[in-house]
């Protein structure tokens, strides 16, 4: 009876229980395929590279506490800074520890000289005096230790040892100091111009505002002749002189540290102290590229390829290549800063790679009789020559491993002096006149290792 009971059951719920029994089933199949696909998950993690543990991906509030705790540190460091207090409490402790020998007995000239006896005492001294100098400003040891770690200036072995064996000049110490206190001082002012704090490097922008404010605060002066505007127009000439040497591959910015331990930036700090500086970045330099351009322009604010032709001479396919590699239709200031570096720099790559492509008009990367025939034609010399004994005597000039094709290896490897001399040649107008009549005098005259384009005079 309970048989026949159930088996009615069943007969009743048929369709209901088949479909229960097909939902069990395809749960059960889609159980083992995610069951196989993990695995073959796990598989394919084994086989593949991870990324490493100690990354960690940046986020906003990370960044935040990351500059916050950067300028934190930067004006710790330039609160330790030295000043002219501690200069004159440094030249006092060395003063108590020095000998006075007498150069010569007949003279009256005294020679203030120290040892590494007297010199542990004075850093001894001078290191007690600035950790209570910096306590007494609110900071902690440990900041000066830090500060010490940047970069800062302090008495240490290494400076002594440095200056040479047994003792040594009290004014040599004292100017050893100085010079690493005003390093140091310039370091944390690059610092506070990153881009972001911490990064390491200054971009072009960043580099015009340290300079412009360099200028406009007084510690450069500026030469009287110049207008209200020309402070911008310097930040902006020494910013790119700067990148065109540091910069090889033009991304428009610079390593602090490869910037501080430039040539360039030691001038630029030693302008302050000498007025009379005619060195690349110097006012009076600046000054004369900044009144070509104001007289070339003819009131603009750009050159277009008219202006140029009356610059050094310059023959008008040569002027027509120059706004073509440029990439420009009219030349504005920052184009004209690149154009001087490139023909007054003759020794450098960049300007071989830009002169040669200038000369490349077929794109073939060689120089044949034909293109250096074509840049001949525009020429206007009162030699009368035939311009393919000119053309022999260009590849002559600078001997290239094939015949009749110069390449830019071949323009590199040749002196700087024949390279003057064979862009003078065929880039200006009165650059046979003066090789011919130079050689007539001198047989073995070469080119300056300078500019191949004579200053213009206003």
């Amino acid at each position: 009876k309970a048989t026949v009971s159930v088996l009615y059951w069943m007969n009743k719920h048929v369709g209901r229980i088949t479909e229960l029994l097909k939902e069990y089933a395809k749960n059960v199949r889609s159980t083992g395929d995610s069951i196989r696909d993990e695995e073959e998950e796990e598989e394919e993690e084994e086989e593949s590279p991870r990324i490493r543990t100690f990354y960690r991906k940046e986020t906003e509030l990370g960044n935040k506490f990351k500059e916050v705790a950067q300028r934190r540190f930067l004006n710790c460091a330039k609160i330790l800074a030295w000043d002219p207090e501690v200069l004159s409490f440094l030249h006092e402790v060395l003063s108590d520890s020095v000998y006075n020998d007498k150069e010569n007995k007949g003279k009256k000239i005294v020679q203030f000289t120290m040892g590494y006896d007297g010199y542990l005492k004075a850093k001894s001294k001078m290191e007690k005096y600035l950790i209570a100098r910096a306590l007494k400003m609110g900071l902690s040891e440990s900041d000066y230790r830090k500060s010490i770690a940047l970069g800062a200036p302090c008495l240490s072995h290494s400076d002594f040892f440095s200056l040479g064996e047994g003792r040594v000049l009290l004014q040599t110490i004292f100017e050893l100091q100085f010079r690493k206190m005003t390093l140091f001082q310039t370091r944390l002012e690059l610092r506070s111009y990153e881009e972001t704090p911490g990064c390491g490097y200054i971009t072009e922008t960043n580099l015009e505002k340290y300079i412009l404010s360099l200028s406009t605060e007084g510690e450069i002066p500026m030469p009287e002749t110049t207008d209200e505007g020309f402070p911008r127009y310097y930040a902006c000439s020494v910013s790119r002189r700067i990148l065109f040497f540091l910069d090889p591959t033009k991304r428009r910015r610079v390593s602090v540290r490869r910037l501080l331990e430039s040539e360039m930036l030691r001038e630029l700090i030693s302008l302050p102290f000498d007025e009379s500086a005619e060195g690349p970045l110097s006012p009076q330099r600046q000054a004369i590229n900044y009144n070509h351009f104001i007289y070339l322009a003819r009131g603009n604010t750009t050159l277009a390829k008219e202006n140029m032709g009356s610059y050094g001479g310059l023959t008008p396919i040569f002027i027509d290549r120059i706004f073509e590699v440029m990439g420009i239709i009219n030349m504005d200031y920052r184009n004209f800063l690149e154009f001087l570096l490139c023909i007054e720099t003759m020794a450098e790559d960049a300007m071989v790679a830009f002169m040669f492509k200038v000369l490349d008009i077929t794109n073939a990367n060689k120089l044949t009789p034909m293109v250096l025939h074509k840049f001949l034609l525009h020429t206007k010399n009162s030699v009368d020559a035939d311009p393919s004994c000119v053309v022999t005597e260009l590849f002559d000039m600078l001997g290239p491993v094939q015949p009749l094709t110069i390449s830019l290896s071949d323009f590199r490897s040749a002196s700087v002096s024949k390279r003057a001399s064979f862009l003078s040649i065929l880039l200006t107008h009165s650059g046979l006149d003066i090789y011919e009549r130079e050689c007539s005098q001198n047989p073995e005259y070469q080119s300056p290792p300078s500019s191949f384009i004579a200053p213009m005079a206003l």
